[in-house]
């Protein structure tokens, strides 16, 4: 949907400071922020979340280094399958987290 109107509003330095940098806190533009907030929508900020992910996907390159290990014989046995479950259960808690964040 175009956006096309605009909104004025007045407020203090010491406000638009405040507003600037709670929208940076969630990533936001302000506009985007401002809406958010204005239509009630809950902002959720989650701390430290690109390192969350880092370690996760740190964690699956080490399972693709075993998964491999075992296809090629360098290795006989490895039991994944519950860890497996985990993991996936893992990202798609992120993922729900990370589309609350954005809408």
């Amino acid at each position: 949907m175009k956006k096309d109107n605009v909104i004025v509003i007045r407020v203090t330095k010491q406000e638009k400071e405040r507003l600037i940098k709670k929208s940076q806190e969630a990533e936001m533009s302000l506009s985007e922020y401002l809406i958010e907030q204005g239509l009630e929508r809950d902002i959720i900020i989650i701390e430290d979340v690109k390192n969350f992910v880092h370690e996760l996907r740190k964690i699956g390159n080490n399972i693709n280094q075993l998964t491999y290990l075992a296809n090629s014989g360098a290795i006989r046995t490895v039991y994944l399958d519950g860890f497996k479950e985990d993991m996936k259960e893992i990202w798609t808690e992120l993922n729900d987290i990370w589309l609350l964040k954005k809408y």
